[in-house]
């Protein structure tokens, strides 16, 4: 077998597969497959008393570790109903 005078094969089917978001070109823009809202996507709204508010407080690096350490908002709830 001489490998010197031998052609190399032609690759007749693509290494990308076919359902590949950059099939034929680099650009995902054309063809996005992941990514953006989606109908039922993400945390569902809790309704009723279980519903959140967001209080944002400012507190020293050293009271915010405290605050961690007793167990932050789940600390500050149970506070809160005891008050």
């Amino acid at each position: 077998m001489d490998l010197q005078n031998e052609q190399p094969k032609e690759n007749t089917k693509s290494e990308v597969p076919e359902n590949s978001p950059i099939e034929g070109d680099a650009s995902c823009e054309s063809r996005p497959q992941w990514g953006g809202a989606r109908v039922g996507a993400g945390r569902k709204a809790l309704v009723g008393e279980d519903r959140t508010k967001y209080v944002g407080i400012r507190l020293t690096e050293r009271e915010a570790l405290k605050l961690k350490q007793l167990g932050g908002s789940r600390w500050i709830r149970k506070m809160l109903e005891k008050a």
